[in-house]
């Protein structure tokens, strides 16, 4: 949670990150003018890689390279509205994207 912002977020293999956003009582929220990033970092700590996020299929989307390991530590920043959302999450890789987690808000 972020404030009253729920958010998931997905890592897969290929590199895609997906963020999905909802209210305090789960309706997704309208991502129309959403602007915002996602910095990844591997688990090994080497490779940094800031990402715009795009709204596509109801979630925010970044695009980067490939992901090697089982790990990632994604920093997902965004302004909704005049509301700043900033989040860490830890996430599993996963090859099709179907394992997702939630991060400790800022």
């Amino acid at each position: 949670m972020s404030g009253d912002r729920h958010i998931e977020a997905v890592a897969r293999r290929d590199g895609v990150l997906r963020f999905y956003l909802t209210d305090f009582g789960r309706a997704p929220l309208p991502l129309d003018g959403v602007r915002g990033t996602a910095t990844v970092r591997t688990e090994d700590g080497g490779t940094k890689e800031t990402l715009e996020l795009v709204p596509r299929d109801g979630a925010l989307e970044a695009r980067g390279a490939p992901l090697a390991g089982d790990m990632v530590d994604v920093r997902m920043e965004a302004s909704l509205g005049d509301e700043q959302l900033l989040i860490d999450f830890t996430l599993p890789v996963s090859p099709t994207g179907s394992t997702g987690a939630t991060g400790a808000a800022h």
